[in-house]
């Protein structure tokens, strides 16, 4: 039996060395047969290694194209450098011609201006009076008509204002302001109302502006950048700043102004600070409209006047503007002012206000609310007199809105379109508070920004003012303006009877309300 499983394995064993030798044979066979037989004949370790190969040659090619592309692109960015270092040469070339021929030009306009213009040599002589300053002149016009129902007034006005400037060099001009306001008692106030220079004296580049002279006193901003007539968007002033004004329209010293960025474009502030020759009323020596000073006279229009006395004033302004460009929300100033002086001699005055303005498409705003405080001389019992002595306290404020009518939506008007968006309609709300007035004051003669209008001079003024305006142009501009007068009760009238040094005192009761309508057309040049 062993021997038996013996044979059986011995079998097995050389069956298995057959196949072995066989599948060998075969094996040789095909490779002489053929080097190049198909993949699919090929065992499985083969075949990878010539994928392995073919995707190492396809990559190769690839980065070969992408070497191509890389190689041209480069080509292209010299080529481009050349043409730009082309044109660069040729620009050069070109400014350079354009400048010597720009010099001689300049040169034959210098020959031109030194040579004679004329007869007595005129050009040679104006050309050394002014030698390298620049002359320009600035202003405007206004003709227009005023009526009042109470005064039975309606007269045609007049204003004009011509405003000279010389500039002197770099960092310093000479700027004036003559003009003109013509009524139904003939043309008055002609004459120089501003005169100064303003000057850099640290050069541009430090915001220090210097202004010596007569300038518009910078309390508020309604003297310095409203009260031109083509840009005032109403005829007549606010109440605080009209014929009952609480503060002096003009200062004769010496003010700082500047400004910085301090945020964002748009987020600025700026200064002005002044000091001059004090506040001065209608009774001050020099002046004397009046014989005696009362409570209720008018402030002179100009700090100054008062120069027999030894009274000084100061003043400052701040402006800030919180809103940037970017934001989109508007343009708006905040501000505040103050002024303190001596009126006479030894007695003080003193005034604050805050005001603000905001534009935002076609609708802009602006008011301010502003307080005086007047000592009033101490004199004994004997020499005391109706409104001479103690304090007097003086408010006035204003609103005002505008809203131009292209901001409404509306369909197509056609001819019209244009016109109807030239067209601004406003509103303001002003008034006045004072302890008294004078009578000697009052007047009924329409005059530019003046309607004539009595019921102006109260103790406590109130106005309502409607205002439509067409703008031609940026500066020209037809305005009409329907004031309703609305004065309160109370107070104290004042007045000098003819030669009298002292004044009559009575008691103010209700006031006859008044409309009044004026209308006019404006150019600023």
């Amino acid at each position: 039996m062993r021997r038996v499983n013996h044979l059986v394995i011995m079998g097995v064993i050389l069956s298995i060395a057959l196949a072995m030798i066989s599948l060998r044979s075969a094996r040789a066979d095909d490779s002489r047969i053929s080097s190049t037989s198909s993949s699919a004949d090929d065992p499985p370790g083969a075949k990878s290694k010539a994928s392995e190969y073919r995707r190492l040659l396809d990559e190769i090619d690839t980065e070969r194209k992408h070497i191509e592309k890389l190689e041209n692109a480069v080509k292209e960015l010299q080529n481009s450098n050349l043409q730009l270092q082309q044109t660069q040469t040729t620009l050069q070339t070109s400014l350079q011609a354009t400048n010597v021929q720009t010099e001689k030009q300049v040169g034959q306009i210098q020959k031109t201006l030194n040579s004679e213009l004329g007869p007595f040599n005129f050009g040679d002589k104006i050309n050394s009076f002014f030698g390298q300053h620049t002359f320009s002149i600035v202003g405007g016009v206004a003709a227009g008509f005023a009526y009042s129902r109470q005064s039975g007034q309606n007269q045609f006005t007049l204003d004009f204002e011509v405003n000279p400037i010389i500039r002197l060099n770099d960092w310093i001009l000479f700027y004036s302001s003559v003009g003109a306001r013509a009524g139904t008692g003939g043309v008055a106030n002609l004459g120089p109302s501003l005169a100064n220079l303003q000057m850099f004296p640290f050069g541009w580049k430090v915001p220090i502006e210097l202004v010596l002279g007569i300038f518009d006193t910078p309390f508020g901003d309604w003297y310095e950048n409203q009260s031109p007539n083509w840009v005032n968007p109403f005829i007549t002033p606010p109440l605080l700043y009209g014929a009952e004004a609480i503060e002096p329209g003009s200062s004769l010293g010496v003010a700082a102004r500047g400004g910085i960025q301090w945020g964002q474009m748009g987020q600025d502030a700026d200064y002005t600070v002044w000091a001059d020759s004090g506040p001065t009323f209608e009774s001050a020596p020099g002046v004397n409209l009046i014989p005696n000073p009362v409570i209720g006279e008018i402030a002179n229009p100009l700090t100054g006047t008062n120069l027999a006395t030894n009274g000084k004033g100061v003043g400052a302004r701040f402006r800030l503007f919180p809103i940037p460009l970017k934001a989109e929300l508007g343009r708006l100033e905040l501000m505040a002012t103050t002024y303190n002086g001596k009126w006479l001699n030894n007695n003080w005055f003193h005034a604050w206000g805050v005001g603000y303005a905001y534009r935002l498409g076609p609708f802009r705003s602006r008011g301010e609310w502003a307080q005086t405080y007047r000592q009033m001389p101490s004199l004994s019992a004997a020499a005391a007199y109706p409104g001479c002595c103690g304090h007097e306290n003086r408010q006035g404020w204003y609103a005002q809105f505008g809203y131009f009518l292209y901001g409404i939506p509306h369909p197509d008007l056609g001819f019209f379109e244009q016109r109807f968006d030239k067209i601004e309609a406003m509103v303001r709300y002003s008034g006045v508070n004072q302890r008294a007035i004078v009578t000697n004051d009052i007047t009924t003669q329409p005059v530019f920004g003046f309607s004539g209008s009595p019921a102006i001079f109260s103790p406590h003024a109130r106005q309502v003012a409607l205002g439509i305006d067409y703008w031609f142009a940026p500066s020209i501009v037809w305005q009409t303006e329907i004031d309703w007068e609305l004065p309160h009760q109370g107070g104290t009238a004042y007045t000098f009877n003819g030669s009298a040094t002292t004044p009559v005192a009575r008691s103010v009761g209700a006031i006859t309300n008044d409309t009044a309508v004026l209308t006019q057309f404006v150019v600023g040049f």
